[in-house]
Parts: structure tokens; C-alpha cells; sequence
């Protein structure tokens, strides 16, 4: 399996010689309108990000959101095969997540480009009002497995993939539009997208962890099971 991925790896950057350094048109509102100096990476460039409240304020919920997203996707089958879920549902659930998602980025990007681009403050509602959305689907994922029933982790986890991956774009345009006299796009995203990968990784060791000292011996065995046997 390492292998095939590292071959698509390796393939997927072979454009890379022929795709040009930057866009034929801009990125942003921004960047169309302001003359934007290239930033790199600094100690003088991650002092004057640091001292950026607005950075912080978006930061900090984008790394949360993409640390749970990465252990969640990850550890669905954990997650669901105590309740007896088998791997095929664990493996739909996990389509659905990523499908429905990239489905409704494809759908909602035009439209997200019409009306929030001309308005910041359209774009900012949007955003609050995807955090509270994705932040609901994470709350009520707790109870999904316990109904035993595959409609309710197929249904949430939809609404999950859907809220991210439509959420992700807003809120890293809006890092650009905030931090861009301080550091450029590619510093800030970077810091944030690796801030979010540390997190998930970190998520993920807990939760096996947590697993492993709430099951004992028995962690794979189904919830319930115990009881039934008693009976």
C-alpha cells in the first residue's frame, strides 16, 4: 500500500515542471486591487504574524477543525465497529464524508464567488454559520453509533464533508485578507495547514490510547456485548 501511494505521489508532482508560478488572474479581491510584496519565511515574518490578533482568532478554530476532521476520518472504523458496524459501513461512511464534500466545494465555489467575494462581510456570516454547522455534526456523531442504525453516521457525516470542505476555502481566503501585510499566503496557509496535520496526528495517538484504557483486553469487543453474554 506504501507503494502505491508513494507512485501516485510521485506522479501527481510531475505537472508541477509545466503548471505556471503564478495564476492568470487573482486569487483574491485583494490581490486584484493591492500591490502584494512575496513574503518568506522569517523570524522577522513569523514576529509580525504572531502579533496579528486576527491570525490568532482564525487560526486556532481552522487547526481545531482540521485536527477532528483528520482523526475522524481515520478512525471511523474504530469508532463504529463496537456497535456493531462492519468495515464496508465504516468505509461508506468515510466515502460520504470526503464525496459529499468535494461534491458540494464543486457546487457551492461559483456561487461562494458571486456573492462573497464583493461582500467580506456575506463571507463572514457564511463562516460562522459553517462553524456552527460542522461543530453540531461533530456533537452529534457521539450518539450516531449508539442507534445501530447506518441512516444516522451516513447522514451526519454527509452534513460533515459538506460543511468542511465548503468552509476550508472562506476561511483560508479570509487568513490571506487579514495577514497578507504581514506574511504572504503561502506562509500563513502553510503554517495553518501543518498546525492542522500535527493536531490530527496528535488526535489520532489519544484516541487509540484512550481505546486501549477504556477497553483493556477486550477493546475491540463489541459495546454491549457483555451484557448480553450476562444475560
Amino acid at each position: 500500500m506504501t507503494l502505491y501511494v508513494a507512485l501516485v505521489c510521485t506522479f501527481t508532482t510531475l505537472p508541477s515542471y509545466i503548471i505556471p508560478a503564478r495564476p492568470p488572474s487573482p486569487p483574491t479581491a485583494t490581490f486584484g486591487t493591492s500591490s502584494v510584496t512575496s513574503h518568506t519565511l522569517s523570524i522577522k515574518t513569523l514576529r509580525d504574524l504572531l502579533r496579528n490578533p486576527s491570525f490568532h482568532i482564525l487560526a486556532v478554530p481552522f487547526t481545531l477543525l482540521v485536527s477532528c476532521f483528520n482523526a475522524i476520518s481515520s478512525e471511523l472504523n474504530s469508532i463504529l465497529y463496537p456497535y456493531k458496524f462492519s468495515e464496508d459501513d465504516a468505509g461508506i461512511t468515510g466515502a460520504l464524508l470526503i464525496l459529499v464534500g468535494l461534491v458540494a466545494a464543486a457546487v457551492s465555489s461559483p456561487l461562494l464567488d458571486h456573492f462573497t467575494v464583493p461582500s467580506s462581510r456575506v463571507r463572514l456570516w457564511l463562516i460562522k454559520a459553517l462553524v456552527l454547522l460542522v461543530a453540531i455534526t461533530y456533537l452529534a456523531f457521539i450518539w450516531a453509533p449508539q442507534t445501530r442504525s447506518v441512516g444516522a453516521p451516513y447522514a451526519i457525516a454527509a452534513v460533515m464533508g459538506a460543511g468542511s470542505f465548503v468552509l476550508v476555502p472562506l476561511a483560508l481566503e479570509l487568513l490571506v485578507e487579514v495577514t497578507w501585510e504581514d506574511a504572504g499566503p503561502e506562509v500563513c496557509s502553510a503554517i495553518v495547514w501543518a498546525g492542522g496535520q500535527v493536531g490530527g496526528a496528535i488526535s489520532i495517538i489519544v484516541m487509540d490510547a484512550l481505546r486501549g484504557v477504556w477497553g483493556g483486553a477486550g477493546a475491540g469487543q463489541e459495546v454491549g456485548s457483555g451484557a448480553d453474554e450476562g444475560q
